[in-house]
């Protein structure tokens, strides 16, 4: 890169930004243009004292005889993983397409989004880390509800859709700084295992 002005201010985006106001402008198109499909609630505050967004998808005229699951769908717990928000971006936009397929992903299964889980790492600028200066992805064990309020309320939120009609997936939309391409890494479980 070659500077044509000295002493100018130059600034590189590791990523292509997707910040809370992108979020939160998108999250009104979307309730304004499906309203039947989407709705938006808050989940908590956070620490910032910002709303954290909690998106609910599913169809509203499902046939009695589905009994939905729910399919639980987070993103940004690193604030510097914008490309973890356009992905999920993407399937919520594919989710409320009204396409075959996406019909039958809302006729069986209901959507719990929680699309930005480190909010004041993302307004702050920061790349791995929240307000508190942790990891947000290292505290899933025993999240502290003081200190990770979002990260309390999302897993509190899990066990109770659980409990109600079980979860039948948990993804978690990430970017990485060093794999290209789309891939997965997945937890092992076994099938006696809780939430």
């Amino acid at each position: 890169v070659s500077f044509p002005y000295d002493e100018d201010v130059v600034y590189f985006c590791y990523a292509q930004p997707y910040t809370f106001t992108d979020l939160n402008n998108f999250i009104t198109q979307w309730v304004k243009n499906s309203p039947s499909l989407i709705s938006k609630s808050i989940l908590c505050k956070t620490n910032g004292e910002k709303d954290c967004p909690l998106l609910t998808i599913t169809s509203s005229s499902t046939p009695y005889s589905i009994q939905k699951k729910c399919i639980f769908l987070t993103a940004r717990i690193h604030p510097g993983e914008s490309n973890g928000s356009i992905v999920l971006h993407g399937l919520i936009e594919y989710l409320l397409s009204k396409k075959p397929f996406s019909q039958y992903l809302l006729d069986h299964f209901v959507f719990k989004i929680v699309p930005m889980v480190n909010i004041d790492g993302v307004v702050e600028g920061y790349y791995r880390v929240g307000l508190e200066g942790e990891d947000l992805n290292r505290v899933w064990n025993k999240p502290d509800p003081t200190k990770h309020p979002v990260v309390f309320q999302t897993k509190k939120l899990m066990h109770e859709m659980n409990r109600k009609m079980g979860v039948a997936a948990y993804i978690d939309f990430h970017g990485h700084s060093r794999e290209h391409g789309t891939f997965a890494y997945g937890c092992p479980w076994e099938e006696s295992e809780n939430l």
